[in-house]
């Protein structure tokens, strides 16, 4: 039985969706040469990756457990 199957794939971790988490990485390194606008930008990108990924996780989460 193949397990890869069996499993939900996580948007966040088994796609190219997860390199947003590291849009600032890529700001930083072109700072320099971009305006500074850019790198802001980046920094929102990944921010806001990482707020989709908490909320998504939290949401399974809450699901899961009964209160």
């Amino acid at each position: 039985m193949d397990r890869n199957r069996d499993q939900e794939v996580d948007i966040y971790r088994h796609t190219p969706l997860r390199y947003l988490g590291y849009a600032n990485e890529v700001g930083e390194a072109f700072r320099g040469v971009i305006p500074v606008r850019y790198v802001k930008l980046s920094y929102i990108i990944a921010g806001g990756y990482v707020l989709a990924d908490t909320c998504s996780k939290s949401s399974i989460v809450s699901n899961r457990v009964s209160i």
